[in-house]
């Protein structure tokens, strides 16, 4: 008829032989009190005499701290009242060799605790690891596939490009050779910019406006009144941010050929640069028929930020406008 229960320094119930009674508090269902978990004596425990409420008669109580590493603990052990006015000491030799089994038990039930814990986090470390191996595989595949486009852009630029620039650059040669001699400067530098793409596919905006102002003097030679374009500096601080290779380029290249641009009605781009983002705006005159295109271009931009994760790039018309966001990395 022994038995011995568990609780915390707040009462609640740890282990206690009737398994509906854990979790409760003991000073509910029992006639401890806070203040029997003070102990005073030498003897390290408080004895006392009670009415057990599992055994529905009079008990001995012995209550002492169960003390583990970081945790207070009390075990309190019950003889019937009967037993022990038998043989008083040898009920406290009992008590004492219940103590000690139950603090076995308990050290070895965190034993056990202690190394499932310790296998779930290894688990969950593990679970971690390959999780974020596959989002470096992911970004891996990301960055291959702008690679992979980036290069059928340039292949793709290339010969058009320099069939267009030459022909320009042929006929300006003799009716004007200043300007023919800055269009092949121009053309020099777009090269070089064009066969030196950066690893990262990112350049800072600064380059990129430099690099659209040579190439829109290409253009504007070739189109002459037919194209107006302008660059407006809005917020400084963007200057000195990222934007995709060539993005500049393929904005303007897709504004001239899907639209119509004459002397009468020329076609008007304007390039803003805001703090977070650039702002490339064109008035609509869509082509009855335009070349059937593959959107190389969009298809890389698109990708270069999926791989920064910015979720901002957008095109659409509004109010007679083709309007295309190009979000500044840091």
């Amino acid at each position: 008829p022994n038995y011995a229960f568990v609780f915390d320094q707040n009462g609640t119930c740890i282990f206690h032989p009737e398994a509906e009674k854990n979790g409760k508090n003991i000073f509910d269902f029992t006639s401890l009190n806070p203040s029997d978990t003070l102990i005073t004596n030498k003897s390290g425990f408080n004895e006392t005499v009670a009415l057990s409420e599992y055994l529905q008669l009079d008990v001995i109580r012995f209550v002492k701290p169960l003390k583990l590493e970081g945790i207070n603990w009390y075990v309190c052990i019950n003889f019937p009242k009967m037993i022990a006015d038998e043989n008083v000491n040898k009920v406290k030799q009992h008590a004492s060799a219940i103590y000690l089994i139950t603090t076995f038990i308990l050290v070895f039930i965190f034993y056990l605790f202690n190394r499932a814990n310790r296998k779930e986090y290894l688990e969950k470390e593990a679970l971690v690891a390959d999780k974020n191996n596959l989002l470096l595989e992911n970004e891996k595949v990301h960055k291959e596939n702008a690679l992979i486009q980036l290069q059928q852009l340039k292949e793709q630029i290339n010969p058009h490009f320099l069939f267009n620039t030459l022909n320009s650059l042929y006929m300006l040669i003799d009716v004007d050779a200043p300007k023919a001699k800055k269009f092949t400067l121009n053309l020099s530098k777009i090269y070089r910019y064009l066969i030196d793409p950066p690893q990262e596919n990112i350049v800072p905006l600064s380059d990129e406006l430099s690099f659209i102002e040579q190439y829109i003097f290409l253009q504007m030679t070739r189109f002459n009144q037919e194209l107006q374009f302008s660059i407006e500096i809005e917020d400084d601080s963007g200057l000195i941010k990222n934007i995709p290779y060539l993005s500049l380029q393929i904005c303007i290249e897709n504004v001239i050929k899907h639209n119509l641009a004459t002397i009468a009605s020329p076609l008007k781009s304007r390039i803003i640069v805001k703090k977070d983002a650039v702002f490339i705006i064109n008035n609509l005159q869509k082509k009855t028929s335009t070349e059937q295109s593959n959107n190389f271009g969009l298809k890389y931009l698109q990708s270069i930020y999926n791989y920064y994760s910015k979720k901002d790039f957008k095109t659409f018309e509004e109010n007679g406008e083709f309007i295309c966001i190009l979000p500044l990395i840091e």
